[in-house]
């Protein structure tokens, strides 16, 4: 079963995702980097979302026209704003 993983904070390097955390299924913190959390979803180990209000918004993979993929919401167009937007990871 894939477990499933709520993002509340990022790392960035200008408008790029570095690293993603939060808090796991058993409340303890976590943090991967981007390419971990590729990794993790492309072989159907782990799942992420983030709260939208009161509703969740899964995390997907996207590939950029260069062909380097990132992490965005499902609900973002094409750039991870969503990501972007949270607080700062420590």
């Amino acid at each position: 079963m894939t477990a499933r993983f709520l993002i509340r904070c990022s790392k960035k390097s200008g408008r790029q995702i570095v690293a993603l955390g939060g808090i796991d299924p058993h409340n303890k913190p976590w943090s991967l980097t981007e390419a971990e959390v590729i990794k993790g979803i492309t072989d159907g180990l782990w799942s992420f979302y983030i709260k939208s209000g009161t509703s969740d918004t899964g995390i997907e993979i996207a590939t950029l026209k260069d062909g380097r993929s990132y992490v965005k919401a499902t609900s973002d167009a094409s750039m991870p704003s969503s990501l972007l937007a949270l607080p700062d990871c420590p």
